[in-house]
């Protein structure tokens, strides 16, 4: 379990971090009265999102989190970053499902809008991705400035640092479901606790 690939010096790429990633979405992906359409910043369709956290679906919520956790802090360890620098954000975790002919999504750096779009903008000291299938053709991370293309696997983490450039390629079929979550630096922001 927890197979870890370093992608990059700085880039890892964890897989079999779940027994049974495709139990996740069994379980969320028949609730349809708690799925809400997800839209880009200008308006556009950008796939279906569903909130996990710990009222509507513990124990995913405990799996998710644990996993993050386990392989941040491992993250952190082994590159001699000191924990108490930084915090994930813990608000729960939103399972977006990206559906067939989903046009990607264009290289980008991220930001983390605390409070929602018109919230404090907040460049994250990481981004961790979590995938659950692999049921799907397209969506693979394009990883531009390292002139990688990753193709996610069931149960896979990756942790990007700081401003690395990444996309989505289009999704020709299938559903991709995944989740993200921030690491912002206590600097930066002093709100929420570490996971």
């Amino acid at each position: 379990m927890f197979e870890i690939k370093k992608l990059t010096e700085d880039i890892w790429f964890w897989e079999n971090v779940f027994d049974n990633p495709k139990e996740i979405i069994d379980e969320v992906k028949n609730q349809n009265n708690l799925w809400n359409e997800s839209l880009r910043q200008n308006g556009d369709l950008f796939g279906k999102e569903i909130s996990i956290n710990s009222d509507n679906f513990e124990k995913i919520y405990k799996k998710i989190k644990s996993a993050i956790s386990i392989c941040f802090l491992k993250y952190l360890d082994e590159k001699n970053y000191k924990r108490n620098d930084y915090y994930l954000i813990d608000s729960g975790f939103l399972i977006r499902e990206q559906s067939g002919f989903f046009d990607g999504i264009s290289d980008h750096t991220d930001i983390y809008f605390k409070d929602g779009f018109k919230g404090v903008q907040i460049i994250p000291e990481f981004t961790i991705l979590c995938y659950f299938n692999d049921d799907f053709v397209g969506g693979e991370l394009t990883l531009s400035d390292n002139d990688l293309i990753v193709t996610p696997k069931p149960g896979s983490i990756i942790i990007l640092p700081k401003n690395t450039t990444h996309g989505v390629n289009n999704i020709l079929s299938g559903s991709r479901y995944m989740t993200w979550t921030f690491a912002i630096s206590k600097q930066d922001f002093n709100d929420y606790i570490i996971i």
